[in-house]
């Protein structure tokens, strides 16, 4: 036997554990995520279909109808992204669905934000 190989196997070994360990914990902080993401969305999606209902076709004051034409657009797609990822989420795909309602959910905060849109409390 080699002089060493003992403890580079221990080694080896040791680093496995420990990549299955930050693994594990990944999975776990995503499934969090996700149950966040799940919680938060609809009552995002309901509030963001108000205001665009309130609206009548017609842009908030100070913004151009092009802009706000813009603004619908990039919110359905974020909205389409995130029903997608809801629908489609499976053990198979459970990685990329939390990362595109992840990424929906940060655009439609965005919008939000921008039009003073606040989620109402229940």
């Amino acid at each position: 036997m080699v002089a060493g190989a003992k403890d580079v196997e221990n080694t080896l070994k040791g680093a496995v554990a420990e990549a299955r360990i930050e693994r594990a914990k990944a999975q776990i902080a995503m499934e969090d995520e996700w149950e966040d993401l799940s919680k938060s969305m609809p009552a995002m999606i309901a509030a963001m279909d108000k205001k665009i209902d309130s609206q009548h076709g017609r842009p908030p004051k100070g913004m151009t109808k092009d802009a706000w034409k813009a603004m619908i657009a990039d919110y359905d797609a974020a909205r389409g992204a995130w029903s997608k990822a809801a629908s489609e989420i499976s053990r198979a795909t459970f990685e990329a669905s939390v990362t595109a309602a992840r990424d929906a959910k940060a655009k439609i905060a965005s919008i939000m934000e921008s039009l003073g849109v606040e989620v109402k409390a229940s």
